[in-house]
């Protein structure tokens, strides 16, 4: 059986501080879908052109070479645990055996060397490293005392010896691997900027730029794709290019996020939504714009000289999914999420769900599966760990490891949809 991680499938166990300016995942992505015999997941084997995907999507990106040196460096000082590297396999595999055995090992190591999850690992596999040209895949690791034990004997071209990289810092170019390949020793670290002054959010802010690198520049370079066609066919003077708010459980988090990416269009800015944007209003006498309950609703057809109001399509409303006509003159609108063509896909995704006819929630003790994926979806899409035993809480909402179908979800039917159209692209 291949061992080849999907971005859905990744996550991140946990972040730990690089330098002053950056943080890195520790250990490195996580593969949800794979466990070891110990019920630890195994490491993402995730190709290049997916593993910039999932940075792009928890806004994150790529270390690059000077910063796997540089983990290499703060092993020598101490301030991080560099593990003995693992190469039992004669060439790169890549079926799961392979990668069980080589994550038995790190695990291993990890644990008898006192890892304790607040300094970063080393070594852990050779990572890929940021700056591969369209396509193209780079990779840097395994750190050994002794090179000459993995190079071409004396004489022979590629020879060398002493410690250092046996996968040295990339060349400039094309590199030996393209963007989809993977293997048993290649594994994901992530790298993001720290917060100033703030709490950091598991997940991050997804980054547009980072996001038009993933789907519209490797992924275009394997081969024409959906998620080419979603980026290429921008118009970048008028709309947003990425993904315009991350996976929420919470309106009030979207708003934050649109916020922070300049998708945001307030209440009084002239803006007129358009098919697919989300409008997002105050709830049960609350702001969501101060962090209180909201609800959200896409546009389905905006407002024009046939149509007075918006037609919208929003879940949780009379606890099931509801098509209705929306005044934007009413005293608890806030504002609009501008989503540019990856609304209008997203739109369609929703238009789907609502066809479905069943998405209504279950009274009693029973829950409707459908509501509870979008709801399970925010830990997926948002903190990985939301909803587990110590991490309960996603933007105020109190999820649980199965999510019931009250829980308000009008903000994760959204989500889901969003995220739902992009892995389709992808």
């Amino acid at each position: 059986m291949k061992h080849q991680t999907r971005p859905e499938n990744a996550f991140v166990e946990g972040w730990v501080p690089l330098d002053d300016d950056w943080e890195v995942t520790a250990p490195p992505v996580s593969d949800r879908a794979h466990a070891l015999p110990s019920g630890q997941p195994l490491t993402a084997r995730l190709s290049y052109a997916d593993a910039l995907t999932f940075a792009a999507l928890v806004g994150a990106q790529l270390p690059t070479a000077d910063q796997i040196q540089q983990l290499h460096d703060m092993a020598g000082r101490g301030l991080a645990i560099e593990l003995v590297a693992y190469t039992g396999t004669p060439r790169a595999e890549n079926g799961i055996e392979h990668s069980i055995r080589h994550d038995a090992d790190m695990r291993r190591q990890a644990a008898e060397r006192g890892w304790d999850g607040t300094i970063p690992l080393a070594n852990w596999g050779k990572s890929w490293t940021a700056g591969a040209p369209l396509g193209r895949a780079h990779l840097m690791g395994w750190w050994v005392p002794d090179l000459e034990r993995y190079t071409p004997p004396p004489g022979q071209l590629g020879h060398r010896s002493g410690p250092g990289f046996i996968q040295p810092r990339p060349a400039p170019g094309p590199g030996p691997h393209g963007a989809s390949h993977f293997d048993d020793g290649t594994t994901t670290l992530l790298v993001r900027r720290r917060a100033k002054g703030v709490s950091v959010r598991p997940d991050g802010v997804v980054s547009s730029a980072l996001l038009a690198a993933a789907i519209g520049g490797v992924l275009g370079g394997a081969g024409a794709t959906a998620a080419t066609v979603l980026e290429a066919d921008l118009d970048t003077e008028q709309e947003p290019v990425g993904i315009p708010h991350g996976y929420r459980a919470a309106v009030w988090e979207l708003i934050e996020d649109a916020k922070a990416i300049g998708t945001w269009r307030p209440r009084g800015s002239g803006y007129r939504p358009k098919r697919g944007d989300l409008l997002c209003s105050a709830r049960a006498g609350q702001d969501p714009e101060k962090r209180g309950s909201g609800h959200v609703e896409v546009v389905v057809e905006p407002s024009g000289p046939l149509r007075e109001h918006p037609l919208t399509l929003g879940g949780n409303e009379m606890n099931e999914l509801v098509e209705d006509d929306f005044d934007l003159s009413q005293r608890d609108y806030r504002g609009c999420i501008e989503r540019g063509e990856v609304g209008r896909h997203a739109l369609e995704v929703a238009l789907v769900e609502y066809a479905r006819g069943d998405v209504k929630e279950i009274a009693g003790p029973l829950h409707n599966n459908r509501i509870q994926s979008y709801l399970a979806g925010c830990r997926r899409g948002g903190s990985p760990l939301a909803g587990m035993p110590g991490h309960e809480h996603e933007g105020g909402v109190t999820l649980g490891p199965s999510p019931a179908d009250e829980i308000a979800w009008c903000a994760a039917f959204a989500c889901w949809c969003t995220y739902d159209c992009l892995w389709e692209a992808a």
